[in-house]
């Protein structure tokens, strides 16, 4: 049996403060770009939310710009791998066509 009173040991670095926040934030941007994502599939894409000035289309890609500083802020930090972040890139690409179930319509 087991002893309940033992705690769980990270083996692994753990973030710093600097880090952790900056972690935090870029968390915080992937929801926003799901959101977005979100807010063009259901009211499309050259919707203007009331109260804004830009279209769904504009602020997803705002928001994909403010990932990506994130994501450059995390390789600064060397949180995250550029080369790592490529081979992810290609990856993704490659296996693409082979899941979408739509084909593209060229207009």
């Amino acid at each position: 049996m087991s002893d309940k009173t033992e705690k769980f040991t990270a083996f692994g670095t753990i973030p710093d403060a600097y880090q952790s926040e900056l972690l935090t934030i870029a968390g915080e941007e992937c929801n926003e770009v799901a959101v977005r994502i979100s807010k063009m599939q259901r009211f499309g894409i050259d919707e203007v939310e009331p109260g804004q000035l830009n279209t769904n289309a504009a602020r997803l890609s705002m928001e994909i710009g403010n990932l990506q500083c994130m994501i450059d802020e995390l390789v600064d930090e060397g949180l995250v791998d550029r080369e790592w972040v490529s081979i992810g890139y290609h990856e993704k690409a490659d296996k693409l066509p082979r899941f979408m179930r739509n084909t593209k319509v060229r207009s």
